[in-house]
């Protein structure tokens, strides 16, 4: 161990490839210690990619954890989670899902295919937070499918205070949650 001293500031990125999410909580521990070093985590199928990253044939080392979801009824919008949500990619959210309710979607299907955590500066950020309230209170239902547990009691604990009709369903349950909604 002592021979990679020397070596280390040579480091500019590092990659962990697991699907233990343990390693992944104790690789982000470990890059507080090491600021000049891009740390990322990637589970076991984005190999490639860590790969690609880590060497510098690839920029980015994720897609954003982000993404809308096409739907078929101008009344409803729906959104993905897929990973670590970083700041940008919650900024980037509020600013789409604006765009989509000020085009008259009143009615939310969100998608958690894996929440890998949040950006802690976001618990800051009163903007984002009054924005995200802003959005919830002119919807008039919004699904959440996929939710872990803690995600799920949340949702309804938050539901009993806000106008909006919240429920949470199983990640096998997203038709259920779509005609829930449409009606």
């Amino acid at each position: 161990m002592s021979d990679l001293w020397p070596m280390i500031d040579r480091l500019n990125r590092v990659a962990v490839v697991t699907d233990k999410s343990w390693v992944r909580g104790a690789a982000r521990v470990e890059s507080l210690f090491f600021p000049n070093i891009d740390y990322e985590t990637f589970r076991l199928k984005e190999q490639a990619r860590a790969l690609a990253w880590v060497c510098g044939t690839e920029a980015k080392p994720h897609d954003a954890a982000w993404r809308i979801l096409p739907m078929d009824d101008p009344r409803l919008a729906g959104f993905e989670i897929d990973r670590h949500l970083s700041a940008e990619d919650a900024k980037a959210a509020v600013a789409d899902m604006r765009a989509i309710v000020d085009a008259g979607a009143t009615r939310l299907l969100g998608r958690i295919s894996h929440f890998g955590g949040f950006a802690p500066d976001l618990m800051a950020d009163t903007k984002l937070i009054s924005g995200k309230s802003d959005l919830v209170g002119k919807l008039e239902k919004y699904a959440i499918v996929g939710a872990p547990d803690w995600m799920e009691a949340m949702a309804k604990g938050v539901g009993a205070f806000m106008p909006v009709d919240i429920r949470t369903f199983d990640a096998d349950e997203e038709s259920n949650a779509v005609t829930w909604l449409k009606a």
